[in-house]
């Protein structure tokens, strides 16, 4: 009898801690529900507030509208330039001139006096490019690129065919030396096509925009980077072509600059009146640790016409043959014009950047 009582006894304990397991059981699973849901609940309610709140403060403005608001006339930021009537530039390190373009940070160099903003990719071109590649235009294109470079083995310093530039010149002249241009350079014909073709849909509102490309003639005494800007702006305006994708002009560097620099030459290979590069030192947001070309050539006599410039990984004005032979040596930062009715939000900061919001 007392076996069968303690038999008893152990099946109800049994019972009973199967009970109690159950429950916690069923409490945890209770729990765990409870905090699933709630962190389901959480996250949508986040979702919506971000939503909400994005929507709230990004009220859509026209490009011009906004960035007008912003303008300053001291520290890094939107200045008029007064070099050019009813324009706007950025200058300075780091001004507030980051924008979204090809899901890519670009940065606003100008709003223009039509409306548009040209602006530049924030970072490089993984493809690399010359200029101009040796043959195309030099002597090794036996004349089929004109006779303009036809006496230079390495590449050709203009950037587009004379045909293609506004009032088709017959010749272009640098200053020292003139000739016929019958191609467009290599980088021209890349970036307006293939590099082109490869952007997403934002290139819908890419404008067609003049380019000033012609030639930078060096003058040889020290020169503040006020009187550089004067005297290269009817230069670079003297050629001009339209087009959809090219390069920062020499005058966008140096306009960019708050500081009032003397702009000193530096002979360094002490050939006469051939200096090596023009020592600005341009500390402005544009120099970023690389070397990258500009649009405009140097004038120089025929020999040296496959010279174009460079803004150099420490600020300086440099120049180098349009052809080399080594394709790492200098990068490639694309410039367009976009549509004067585009809208944008944002900031202009890095972190916030201004979005396309049409």
């Amino acid at each position: 009898m007392e076996l069968y009582i303690k038999i008893g006894d152990f099946m109800r304990k049994i019972r009973r801690k199967r009970e109690k397991q159950k429950k916690r059981i069923i409490i945890i699973s209770v729990f765990l529900f409870l905090i699933i849901m709630t962190s389901g609940y959480a996250a949508f309610s986040t979702n919506i507030t971000l939503h909400a709140k994005g929507n709230i403060k990004c009220n859509a403005e026209n490009v011009k509208d906004k960035l007008l608001k912003v303008t300053t006339t001291q520290g890094d930021g939107l200045y008029k330039d007064e070099y050019e009537d009813g324009r706007y530039i950025y200058r300075g390190e780091n001004p507030s001139n980051y924008i979204i373009f090809n899901n890519e940070l670009w940065r606003i160099i100008a709003l223009e006096n039509d409306g548009t903003i040209k602006i530049i990719k924030n970072n490089i071109l993984e493809k690399k490019l010359n200029y101009d590649d040796i043959n195309n235009r030099d002597v090794g294109s036996n004349g089929t690129g004109g006779t303009y470079c036809a006496k230079s083995g390495n590449g050709c310093n203009i950037w587009a065919s004379t045909q293609n530039m506004i009032g088709s010149p017959s010749e272009f002249n640098n200053g020292v030396y003139s000739g016929t241009v019958l191609k467009d350079a290599t980088l021209n014909t890349y970036l307006n096509n293939d590099y082109y073709n490869s952007l997403n849909d934002d290139k819908q509102y890419i404008v067609y925009h003049d380019y000033y490309i012609g030639a930078f003639e060096w003058n040889q005494l020290p020169m503040s980077i006020s009187n550089v800007i004067q005297n290269q702006i009817s230069k670079e305006k003297k050629y001009i072509w339209n087009g959809k994708i090219g390069l920062a002009s020499l005058t966008d560097i140096l306009k960019a600059s708050l500081e009032e620099n003397t702009c000193q030459f530096e002979n360094i290979t002490n050939i006469p009146n051939n200096p090596d590069y023009y020592k600005c030192e341009l500390n402005t947001y544009f120099k970023n640790g690389n070397t990258f070309y500009l649009i405009n050539g140097r004038a120089v006599a025929n020999e040296y016409v496959s010279l174009t410039l460079v803004l150099s990984n420490i600020g300086e004005i440099d120049d180098y043959g349009a052809g080399r032979e080594n394709l790492n040596e200098f990068v490639i930062r694309p410039v367009v014009f976009l549509d004067s009715n585009i809208k944008i939000c944002g900031e202009g900061t890095e972190n916030n950047p201004y979005t396309i919001k049409n």
